[in-house]
Protein backbone atom coordinates (compact mmCIF):
# COMPACT_ATOMS: atom_id res chain seq x y z
CA UNK A 1 0.00 0.00 0.00
CA UNK A 2 1.48 3.52 -1.10
CA UNK A 3 -0.31 6.42 0.08
CA UNK A 4 0.36 10.15 -0.41
CA UNK A 5 -0.65 13.26 1.88
CA UNK A 6 -1.17 16.56 -0.12
CA UNK A 7 -2.02 20.03 1.63
CA UNK A 8 -3.84 23.07 0.59
CA UNK A 9 -6.71 25.69 0.67
CA UNK A 10 -7.76 24.14 4.32
CA UNK A 11 -7.93 20.89 2.65
CA UNK A 12 -6.13 17.55 3.62
CA UNK A 13 -6.25 15.15 0.51
CA UNK A 14 -4.96 11.33 1.22
CA UNK A 15 -4.39 8.90 -1.87
CA UNK A 16 -4.35 5.19 -0.88
CA UNK A 17 -2.93 2.78 -3.55
CA UNK A 18 -3.69 -0.82 -2.30
CA UNK A 19 -1.24 -3.54 -3.93
CA UNK A 20 -1.90 -7.11 -2.51
CA UNK A 21 -5.08 -9.74 -1.81
CA UNK A 22 -8.63 -9.25 -2.20
CA UNK A 23 -8.98 -9.55 1.45
CA UNK A 24 -6.51 -6.26 2.16
CA UNK A 25 -8.53 -4.62 -0.49
CA UNK A 26 -12.22 -5.44 1.05
CA UNK A 27 -10.58 -4.52 4.35
CA UNK A 28 -9.29 -1.28 3.18
CA UNK A 29 -12.55 -0.58 1.31
CA UNK A 30 -14.58 -1.43 4.36
CA UNK A 31 -12.43 1.33 6.09
CA UNK A 32 -12.81 4.24 3.78
CA UNK A 33 -16.41 3.90 4.05
CA UNK A 34 -16.30 4.34 7.91
CA UNK A 35 -13.96 7.72 7.45
CA UNK A 36 -16.20 10.26 6.18
CA UNK A 37 -18.90 9.78 9.25
CA UNK A 38 -15.64 9.29 11.64
CA UNK A 39 -14.50 12.44 10.28
CA UNK A 40 -17.80 14.35 10.60
CA UNK A 41 -17.54 13.71 14.08
CA UNK A 42 -14.77 14.41 14.51
CA UNK A 43 -14.79 17.70 12.58
CA UNK A 44 -18.25 18.61 14.74
CA UNK A 45 -16.90 18.21 17.75
CA UNK A 46 -13.66 20.52 16.45
CA UNK A 47 -16.19 23.04 15.12
CA UNK A 48 -17.96 23.21 18.61
CA UNK A 49 -15.16 24.46 20.84
CA UNK A 50 -14.76 26.96 17.82
CA UNK A 51 -18.22 28.03 17.84
CA UNK A 52 -17.90 28.10 21.54
CA UNK A 53 -14.82 30.41 21.56
CA UNK A 54 -16.59 32.84 18.48
CA UNK A 55 -19.22 33.05 21.25
CA UNK A 56 -16.85 33.89 23.70
CA UNK A 57 -15.35 36.81 21.93
CA UNK A 58 -18.33 37.98 19.76
CA UNK A 59 -19.15 41.55 20.64
CA UNK A 60 -22.50 41.98 21.96
CA UNK A 61 -24.51 45.16 21.88
CA UNK A 62 -28.08 43.84 21.00
CA UNK A 63 -27.11 39.92 21.07
CA UNK A 64 -28.17 39.41 17.17
CA UNK A 65 -24.64 38.66 16.47
CA UNK A 66 -24.04 36.14 19.23
CA UNK A 67 -27.30 34.69 18.73
CA UNK A 68 -26.38 33.89 15.24
CA UNK A 69 -23.35 31.72 15.21
CA UNK A 70 -24.07 28.23 14.38
CA UNK A 71 -21.75 25.28 13.60
CA UNK A 72 -22.30 22.33 11.57
CA UNK A 73 -20.45 19.53 9.92
CA UNK A 74 -21.54 16.59 7.53
CA UNK A 75 -20.34 13.23 5.74
CA UNK A 76 -20.06 13.76 2.28
CA UNK A 77 -18.53 11.57 -0.41
CA UNK A 78 -15.01 10.90 0.34
CA UNK A 79 -14.61 13.10 3.44
CA UNK A 80 -16.16 15.58 5.57
CA UNK A 81 -17.60 19.17 5.52
CA UNK A 82 -18.29 21.54 8.57
CA UNK A 83 -18.48 25.19 8.81
CA UNK A 84 -19.13 28.08 11.36
CA UNK A 85 -21.10 30.62 10.56
CA UNK A 86 -22.14 34.08 11.69
CA UNK A 87 -25.58 34.59 10.09
CA UNK A 88 -26.39 38.05 11.21
CA UNK A 89 -25.99 40.63 8.08
CA UNK A 90 -23.87 42.88 9.99
CA UNK A 91 -21.06 40.31 11.03
CA UNK A 92 -19.27 40.84 8.09
CA UNK A 93 -18.56 44.32 9.54
CA UNK A 94 -17.86 43.59 12.64
CA UNK A 95 -15.33 41.04 11.79
CA UNK A 96 -13.49 43.50 9.48
CA UNK A 97 -14.81 46.85 10.25
CA UNK A 98 -15.66 49.42 7.89
CA UNK A 99 -14.15 53.12 7.04
CA UNK A 100 -16.33 54.27 9.99
CA UNK A 101 -15.60 51.39 12.37
CA UNK A 102 -13.15 49.52 13.50
CA UNK A 103 -12.64 45.65 13.06
CA UNK A 104 -13.76 43.52 16.28
CA UNK A 105 -12.82 40.47 14.81
CA UNK A 106 -14.45 37.48 16.78
CA UNK A 107 -14.73 34.42 14.03
CA UNK A 108 -11.06 34.03 12.65
CA UNK A 109 -9.51 34.33 15.98
CA UNK A 110 -11.61 32.07 17.57
CA UNK A 111 -10.88 29.21 14.63
CA UNK A 112 -7.10 30.03 14.55
CA UNK A 113 -7.52 29.29 18.43
CA UNK A 114 -9.16 26.03 18.17
CA UNK A 115 -7.96 24.84 14.96
CA UNK A 116 -5.38 22.43 16.75
CA UNK A 117 -8.20 21.59 18.92
CA UNK A 118 -10.17 20.43 16.18
CA UNK A 119 -7.53 18.57 13.88
CA UNK A 120 -6.60 16.33 17.18
CA UNK A 121 -10.70 15.74 17.42
CA UNK A 122 -10.41 14.36 13.86
CA UNK A 123 -7.75 12.35 14.13
CA UNK A 124 -9.02 10.51 17.26
CA UNK A 125 -12.33 10.28 14.99
CA UNK A 126 -9.91 7.94 12.12
CA UNK A 127 -8.04 6.27 14.55
CA UNK A 128 -11.11 4.72 16.30
CA UNK A 129 -12.42 4.03 12.75
CA UNK A 130 -8.63 2.55 12.19
CA UNK A 131 -8.21 1.01 15.33
CA UNK A 132 -11.64 -1.00 15.05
Amino acid sequence: MDSAVGEGGGRVNVVIEVRGSREAARALEALMDGLPGACAAGLGEGLAGMLDGARRLCPVETGDLKTSLSARSEAVAGGAEGTVTAGAAHAVYVELGTSRMAARPFLLPACQAERGALLDAVARAVRGVISG
